[in-house]
């Protein structure tokens, strides 16, 4: 392979296939990434696909514990809590407006021009949700995301949960209140994309990280370890809002997502034997920000 084309063995002869670069391939091709060897075909109708994969050294940074970040991905907003600072950080995101908006504009765009020319082979249809750029829109929302969390986080040690695979399914398999609309909202809402994209970008700039058990982080009491009480719902179908709980036995009142992400520090620092986690309390009202 080279940047003019590539050449594919067959049965009779060589075949010189020409290349057209996209300006992805350019970016990282002139920061540093390497060509790798394996890269695999997509046939798309009438175009030939060529999916490459680029590697790149970087010298990972000292894991520095001065500073520990617990980042609590949700589906319309990510709080980051800073140790020992004591400070939690919202950034609001409201993917769930996102997803429930262009639900809505693509029934109503299917439900305009199947009626006149049918629904197989429509090109109205495909031309008219291909001017929507759903996927465009998405993927720069979770790219600025992204951003705003690695400046947040570049000079400390992340904890990360560890999500498992299928993980908005087996939260749809167990809850028995989602209805068709919030089915389609938690799985197209990306929380595990998320997550990905975010470990990678760590990786990527050196920044050190760690994987814990999310399970009861958001229900437990990161104060004296009970059980918590709602306060206010847990619907987030028109975006983000406080989820308020209480603990019942030491009167802590805080919003969820900041519990998840105390929780997760709390968590590692029990793992690691670290300083003994103090009774710390979060300014009621974390800063809120949006993309």
């Amino acid at each position: 392979m080279t940047l003019s084309g590539v050449k594919i063995a067959t049965q009779k002869r060589w075949l010189n296939v020409p290349l057209q670069l996209y300006k992805q391939f350019w970016k990282h091709y002139n920061s540093g990434w390497v060509l790798r060897s394996s890269a695999r075909w997509k046939i798309a109708e009438d175009k030939l696909y060529l999916y490459v994969v680029f590697a790149k050294n970087v010298e990972e940074k000292r894991e520095n514990t001065a500073k520990i970040y617990g980042v609590d991905i949700n589906e319309n907003n990510v709080t980051v809590y800073e140790y020992p600072a004591n400070k939690a950080t919202t950034i609001v995101t409201n993917f769930s407006k996102i997803v429930l908006g262009y639900a809505y504009k693509r029934a109503r765009i299917q439900q305009r021009w199947s009626k006149t020319y049918g629904v197989d082979g429509n090109r109205r249809v495909r031309y008219a949700l291909r001017k929507l750029r759903e996927r465009n829109v998405k993927r720069d929302a979770k790219h600025k995301l992204v951003r705003r969390i690695l400046d947040i986080v570049k000079d400390g040690l992340v904890v990360l949960e560890k999500l498992p695979k299928r993980f908005q399914d087996r939260v749809i398999e167990k809850s028995k209140v989602l209805n068709g609309v919030d089915v389609h909202r938690l799985k197209q809402s990306s929380i595990r994309g998320i997550y990905k994209m975010v470990a990678e970008k760590l990786a990527e700039h050196g920044v050190p990280y760690v994987l814990v058990n999310p399970f009861y982080t958001s229900s437990t009491c990161p104060m004296c370890n009970s059980k918590l009480s709602p306060m206010t719902g847990s619907a987030q179908r028109s975006g983000w809002r406080p989820r308020l709980m209480k603990c019942p036995s030491c009167v802590f009142v805080h919003d969820r997502d900041v519990v998840g992400a105390m929780n997760l520090v709390r968590k590692y620092l029990l793992d690691v034997g670290a300083v003994p986690w103090a009774s710390r309390r979060v300014p009621m009202t974390p800063v809120q920000s949006g993309l």
